[in-house]
């Protein structure tokens, strides 16, 4: 069976176990999902921090544009020594109440994705009991 031209066996597995995460660069990663060789989402977080001037350590959540079907939350860490993307899905997430800021690019100043994101400003993503949550980056 398929569903948007992919096989359903997809849809049964673990979502994390299909996602594939590649660093191209400072701020630019692919995701890719197994057995979906057509699929490539390039997302490059650099132009938020060269638009809005960003803080040295921060997250970034953001919503995927695609798959289609099979859209998930991500989240991109920045601190002064390293840069990571994060993918999970909702009940994998803890809310928080941290401050945070919406932040748009406008999609006529660039050609990438995402142009949407949370950004909460001196903040990490760390995993505690399965569940992601965003913190304080001193703690």
């Amino acid at each position: 069976m398929e569903y948007l031209g992919y096989d359903t066996e997809i849809l049964k597995r673990p979502r994390p176990a299909n996602r594939l995460v590649t660093r191209l660069d400072v701020g630019k990663f692919l995701l890719r999902y197994r057995n979906m060789p057509n699929f490539e989402l390039e997302m490059d977080f650099s132009p938020f921090n060269k638009i809005f001037n960003l803080k040295e350590t921060y997250t970034l959540l953001h919503w995927q544009a695609a798959p289609k079907g099979l859209r998930t939350w991500g989240a991109y860490v920045a601190t002064p020594d390293r840069d990571d993307y994060i993918v999970f899905d909702y009940p994998e997430f803890e809310p928080c109440n941290h401050p945070h800021q919406l932040l748009q690019i406008d999609e006529v100043l660039v050609n990438t994705r995402p142009t949407a994101v949370i950004y909460y400003p001196d903040r990490v993503m760390i995993k505690v009991d399965n569940k992601w949550r965003i913190e304080h980056a001193h703690n």
